[in-house]
């Protein structure tokens, strides 16, 4: 969330904020709190998409999130330094 970038419409005077990293993640509402919140409601269904179809996920702030399929008691997380794991069966 610390990437994302928000602006008020002239048109309606709504907050609209998007995370430029993730494409499609962007919010429209009437108040910047309320924006906050669907804002970070579509980032995670966003990131949960993207693990379902397995799609990549860019790296944010140095997190770098990879999909991994099987056994984590196999994995050598030495090669996974500043990786983030997902395990998924």
């Amino acid at each position: 969330m610390k990437q994302a970038k928000y602006e008020i419409l002239s048109d309606d005077q709504s907050f609209y904020g998007e995370i430029p990293a993730c494409r499609g993640v962007y919010a429209n509402a009437k108040s910047l709190e309320k924006c906050r919140k669907e804002l970070e409601e579509t980032l995670e269904e966003w990131i949960l998409f993207r693990i379902h179809k397995n799609l990549s996920i860019p790296v944010i702030d140095g997190i770098d999130l990879k999909i991994c399929k099987g056994n984590p008691d196999r994995v050598d997380l030495s090669f996974f330094p500043t990786t983030e794991l997902l395990w998924t069966n």
